[in-house]
């Protein structure tokens, strides 16, 4: 007959059991009705870096006697006109290359075509081997049938990418008329959460708030800096070694700063393959160059840039990644980064108040970086100017 202290252990184990398989279900259960409900969260996430991008320069010309709704359709004029200035100055000069890039794409492959046959021709001896022969034939094969998959799914691909690209459209133009309304009237609504906040939880709102204002703002900060320096590393470094259409490669690298970890190993495969068009050498150094461009700006430029912030460990990074991927595409998946960011800094303050054990600290690992200040930012939650 068990003893009592056997069925406590059991009846421990069973709770806990159960306790951890209910945690599993219920994050299960959110993430699937999160998915479901993922084009209005785009639309709330998408209006709220809006408001964050044009709020103070709103707030500016409010002090200086602009009524707010004026500032706001100036504010929003101003942003087209940028948006429509850059597209005038890089889009024709990338759509030149490109256009030169798929004309000369034949030549290209005929390049490749003639390297293969020469590496076949000078080791004939070894693709003459039957082992040798029927690997290749298995990998002619294989893709082969990729191709095949490949072109059949195009017509399903084109849909879904139509329907993506609407839905975006629809998504920024919904968000652009919520930004516009509650940049309007974001004193009014800062004012309102307070009073429902109410006095006992109001530093812990303002906290919160702050999180996701350095969040968002170190975020965006971190992220526009270190695309135009690795793009312009790294096209600097294509003009020297002579890579085709170095404009277009330099706004891809760069470009794919945006997308962590998964992005900057992206750009120098594609740099080193289009390379490999000129020579293997250039290949190498393609590949070489634009690792260097990378981490020339991860370990100098961008840490004093995100000084501010608390930084994520690579492993969460690339879970936030693909819970943002599998959730919103590439919009969630640009999201899940500050997000994430954002919510890290909450847990970081709520356990250092409760235990008063400092956890950031820049020998950190998942906690790694400057202790993050828990005041918050002034222009965090805006307070209604007074009359």
């Amino acid at each position: 007959m068990p003893t009592k202290d056997t069925l406590t252990t059991l009846k421990r184990r069973f709770y806990l059991t159960f306790t951890v398989i209910g945690i599993v279900l219920l994050i299960a259960a959110a993430v699937y009705a999160i998915g479901q409900i993922w084009t209005a969260i785009s639309i709330v996430l998408f209006s709220a870096f809006l408001v964050f991008i044009l709020r103070a320069p709103v707030a500016w010309l409010e002090r200086h006697r602009v009524p707010r709704v004026l500032g706001s359709g100036l504010m929003y004029i101003f942003a087209l006109l940028i948006i429509v200035m850059i597209l005038l100055v890089f889009v024709p000069v990338i759509t030149e290359q490109f256009a030169g890039f798929l004309q000369s794409l034949p030549t290209y492959l005929e390049q490749a075509n003639n390297f293969w046959n020469d590496i076949i021709a000078q080791y004939n001896a070894f693709f003459q081997d039957s082992t040798i022969q029927q690997l290749l034939s298995s990998i002619e094969s294989e893709a082969t049938k990729w191709v095949t998959n490949a072109a059949s799914m195009s017509a399903s691909a084109m849909i879904l990418t139509a329907s993506s690209v609407t839905t975006g459209l629809v998504v920024a133009g919904v968000s652009t008329i919520v930004g516009f309304w509650v940049l309007k009237d974001l004193p009014r609504f800062s004012a309102e959460i307070m009073i429902i906040v109410g006095p006992k939880y109001e530093q812990d709102a303002k906290v919160i708030s702050g999180a996701f204002s350095r969040a968002l703002g170190g975020y965006l900060r971190g992220m526009v800096v270190s695309c135009l320096c690795t793009g312009t590393l790294a096209g600097i470094c294509y003009t020297i070694l002579g890579i085709p259409y170095p404009v277009i490669m330099a706004f891809f690298t760069g470009l794919m700063v945006f997308i962590p970890v998964i992005g900057p190993t992206l750009a120098w495969i594609l740099a080193g393959l289009i390379g490999l068009f000129i020579s293997p050498l250039t290949g190498i150094l393609a590949a070489g160059l634009t690792i260097a461009s990378q981490m020339t700006n991860d370990n100098l430029i961008y840490p004093r840039v995100m000084s501010g912030t608390v930084e994520l460990h690579p492993a969460i990074m690339l879970v936030a990644i693909f819970i943002g991927a599998t959730l919103g595409g590439i919009f969630g998946m640009l999201c899940a980064v500050p997000l994430a960011s954002a919510l890290k800094s909450i847990f970081v303050y709520y356990f250092e108040k409760r235990t008063g054990r400092q956890l950031v600290s820049e020998k950190g690992a998942l906690f790694r970086g400057h202790p993050p200040k828990h005041d918050v930012d002034p222009p965090a939650l805006e307070q209604e100017p007074k009359q």
